[in-house]
């Protein structure tokens, strides 16, 4: 199944490039442009969760360096006959965390100060939900999705930069910066969309604390992006990062009322 999803998937973010890169080559490169374009597409679709995982600036953690997480890992694991995941940290702005599938395995991604504060009731349930998530959603596609969304934004921001050569306090950057984002709008929500069509999973009573902490800023992620060009300090990494966070799987935690 991931390997029809990729195929379908790929050829879509194929379509709108060899389009334009037909329409600007001339017919004697145009071989040639197109086959190091597709090329080089294909071991970016092919890392894009390496890619979120370098953008949120995250680091991997063994089993050494937090033994009751990974303990209870490990045994979750074996009940739902499922491979251990990788486990890395990142520092965001909020209590968040988010699952990441390729075709080599899938990963916890944990804001660092959550790891820290969660009590014994709470990382178990929490466990619980990662992997209640996991089974209930295609977190593969969500993964690409995700990272076919942020890839955009940062090859603008790569644009502007390396290639026009404009500072992030520029006026130039900011105003070339909103209208580029708002130019691709059209060909992002679509990806944007798979992440917040599922349904909400259902989650302990023990996790209300912590799910009430994070900003509901689902529709407000994107003018989150939008607007924090025109800060007068530009922070590409923290605003990817608040862009990011607006797709949290906390956003998917619903709770059973009769448990209150």
């Amino acid at each position: 199944m991931k390997i029809i999803q990729s195929l379908i998937l790929f050829t879509l973010t194929l379509i709108v490039p060899c389009t334009a890169l037909y329409l600007a080559t001339s017919q004697s490169y145009l071989g040639i442009t197109l086959s190091i374009y597709v090329l080089g597409w294909s071991i970016v679709f092919h890392y894009l969760d390496k890619i979120l995982l370098m953008i949120l600036s995250a680091r991997e953690v063994i089993d050494t360096d937090e033994q009751l997480f990974f303990q209870r890992l490990k045994s979750k694991s074996y009940k739902e006959q499922q491979p251990i995941p990788m486990v890395y940290l990142y520092s965001g702005r909020q209590p968040n965390c988010f699952i990441l599938e390729s075709f080599r395995g899938w990963a916890i991604v944990i804001e660092r100060d959550l790891l820290l504060r969660l009590k014994n009731e709470e990382l178990e349930e929490l466990i619980n939900y990662l992997y209640k998530f996991k089974r209930q959603n295609n977190v593969w596609l969500l993964t690409k999705s995700l990272g076919l969304s942020v890839i955009v934004y940062r090859f603008i921001y790569f644009f502007l930069e390396n290639i026009l050569f404009l500072k992030r306090s520029s006026y130039g950057f900011k105003i070339l910066s909103v209208f580029l984002i708002l130019l691709f709008r059209p060909l992002i929500y679509p990806f944007e969309r798979l992440n917040t069509l599922y349904s909400g999973i259902e989650a302990d009573k023990s996790l209300r604390a912590l799910t009430q902490e994070v900003d509901d800023i689902k529709s407000i992620s994107f003018l989150r992006l939008l607007f924090g060009n025109l800060d007068s300090d530009v922070q590409l990494r923290k605003i990817l990062i608040y862009y990011l966070e607006g797709f949290s799987i906390f956003r998917k935690v619903k709770f059973n009322e009769e448990q209150f």
